[in-house]
C-alpha cells in the first residue's frame, strides 16, 4: 500500500508539474496577442489544478506527513526535514517549471492530470 501510495503522490507531483508547463507556455502564447485575440481563458483547468491541488496537500499533511513521522525514528525524521529544508531553499519562485526525467505514465493520478493538460494545450 505505501509504494503504490506514493506512486500515485509521484504521479501526482509529474502531473501538476506538466500542467504549469502548459499554463506557462499557454500565458507565452498570449504576450503578443491583443486581448480581443484570446481565445477562452483555461479558467476550468485552474480550478481543476487547484482541486487536484488541494487534495494532494490534504492528503500529504494528514495521511502521508503523520505516517513518516510515527514511523522513523528521531534521526531519520531529523534528515528527512533537513532535506526538505534544503529542496525549499533552492524551490524556484517564478512560474517556469523543470520536470522530473522520470515520467510516470500509466497511473491514475497522472491519467487525470493528463486531460487537463490537453485541455490546455487545445487551447493555444
Amino acid at each position: 500500500m505505501i509504494k503504490s501510495s506514493s506512486d500515485r503522490m509521484h504521479a501526482e507531483h509529474y502531473g501538476i508539474k506538466l500542467i504549469l508547463v502548459e499554463l506557462d507556455n499557454y500565458v507565452d502564447s498570449l504576450k503578443n496577442k491583443p486581448p480581443e485575440k484570446w481565445d477562452a481563458l483555461p479558467t476550468k483547468e485552474i480550478e481543476d489544478l487547484r482541486d487536484v491541488l488541494r487534495e494532494h496537500v490534504t492528503e500529504e499533511e494528514t495521511v502521508v506527513f503523520p505516517h513518516l513521522k510515527e514511523s522513523l525514528d528521531a534521526v531519520a525524521l531529523a534528515s528527512l526535514c533537513e532535506k526538505l529544508t534544503s529542496e525549499r531553499a533552492w524551490a524556484p519562485t517564478n512560474p517556469r517549471v523543470v520536470l522530473p526525467e522520470k515520467e510516470p505514465f500509466g497511473h491514475d493520478a497522472f491519467d487525470r492530470l493528463e486531460q487537463v493538460i490537453k485541455r490546455i494545450k487545445a487551447k493555444h
